[in-house]
């Protein structure tokens, strides 16, 4: 099962049994915009469906302990729309390393970047090997958008997973059915799409310059019923990466 971390007193994290095998999981979104139907607050509504199902339920074969989220991340493409917040890479990786460096005083080695959001992902990859060998800490990923997650979902959208690309099909479906969209099923319909695939080539795209809107995908073929389906695919599949993971480590 997962447990969130700052539920426990500091006696019971003192008391836990070989705290250096213990998995820590460390959430991380985004503030960003996602298109006129969506909230700038997505990635956040998405990554806390998935935990908090996660903890509700025996899916997880051993215990994991989940600290508090980081709430912003990489979003330097989107600052064409209000509302985005992004961090510096520079502070980014700050961030997580003064969380690496408690998680060490106290004896714990393993740790899970949990990362719901598309921007963070190349940094966070590129820095595990670094953070292993100073800190010696071993580094494990589960993306949303990194980790082929929605290409293994690809059976229940419409829209090719690689033009699906930001406050799309996928993303839109989920929050309609939670309750999250910020316009109706019916004006969603009626949203045009566009399906421009990221430049080939060139890193410092963004995303006003392949949409007007601010969302790259399917936004017109989102249903409730899909984001039920995908919820539920999500929640399993991350469930079985986290013990795939807990299995590699003992």
């Amino acid at each position: 099962m997962l447990h969130n971390l700052n539920t426990l007193s500091w006696k019971q994290l003192s008391d836990l049994p070989d705290r250096e095998n213990i998995m820590l999981l460390l959430p991380i979104s985004s503030l960003e915009q996602h298109g006129p139907q969506l909230p700038v607050g997505t990635d956040d509504f998405m990554m806390k469906m998935v935990l908090d199902s996660l903890t509700d339920n025996d899916l997880i074969q051993e215990n994991v302990l989940a600290l508090p989220a980081i709430h912003y991340g990489l979003s330097p493409e989107h600052m064409d729309f209000t509302g985005t917040f992004t961090l510096s890479p520079q502070t980014m990786i700050s961030l997580v390393e003064d969380i690496i460096q408690c998680m060490k005083v106290h004896g714990f080695r393993h740790l899970i970047l949990f990362n719901a959001h598309g921007g963070n992902t190349s940094l966070l990859h590129a820095m595990a090997q670094t953070w292993n060998r100073k800190d010696d800490v071993e580094i494990y990923h589960i993306d949303f958008w990194g980790g082929g997650l929605f290409e293994r979902a690809a059976h229940l959208l419409k829209t090719p997973v690689n033009r699906d690309i930001h406050g799309g099909e996928i993303e839109t479906s989920i929050l309609l059915y939670t309750g999250h969209a910020t316009m109706t099923a019916k004006e969603i319909a009626g949203v045009t799409d566009y399906l421009n695939p990221i430049p080939a080539n060139r890193g410092s795209w963004t995303a006003k310059e392949l949409s007007d809107s601010g969302a790259i995908g399917g936004v017109s073929r989102s249903t409730a019923a899909t984001g039920e389906k995908l919820r539920s695919f999500m929640i399993n599949d991350i469930a079985h990466q986290i013990n795939s993971l807990r299995a590699q480590s003992t």
